[in-house]
């Protein structure tokens, strides 16, 4: 992965290989290998706000031709891709952070889309 900062903003790129291991009988959901490709760019409007975007794809190599997981049909090399948009505010001892995400083919299941918001709040004592 490489990051770099310029000023107030940060870029970043990262690649990433997993291979699983295996052993015993392998099922046709077995995934032998991940592959994740990610960007992203920070930038620090101040000294306590910070919002940033993340795009992250994943590619995940399965034993079988074509597979179930979680009772839906997984088809291999489809491509799960996740972009989020987060915020983050700081006041003395206290964070409160929104991120949104949209993850496109989840768990690796074509058209399987899921949205989500989160809302973190964390006080320092």
């Amino acid at each position: 992965s490489l990051k770099y900062a310029i000023g107030n903003a940060t870029i970043g790129l990262g690649r990433g290989y997993e291979a699983l291991g295996m052993t015993g009988t392998l099922a046709a959901t077995t995934i032998e290998q991940i592959t994740n490709t990610s960007y992203g760019i920070g930038y620090a409007v101040n000294d306590q706000l910070s919002v940033s975007y993340t795009e992250e794809n994943s590619d995940a190599l399965f034993t079988g031709a074509t597979n179930t997981l979680g009772g839906a049909t997984v088809t291999p090399n489809v491509e799960l891709e996740l972009t989020s948009i987060q915020a983050a505010y700081t006041m003395g001892g206290m964070t409160v952070a929104l991120s949104m995400d949209e993850i496109k083919n989840a768990q690796y299941i074509k058209d399987r889309d899921i949205n989500e918001t989160m809302l973190t709040i964390a006080l320092a004592f």
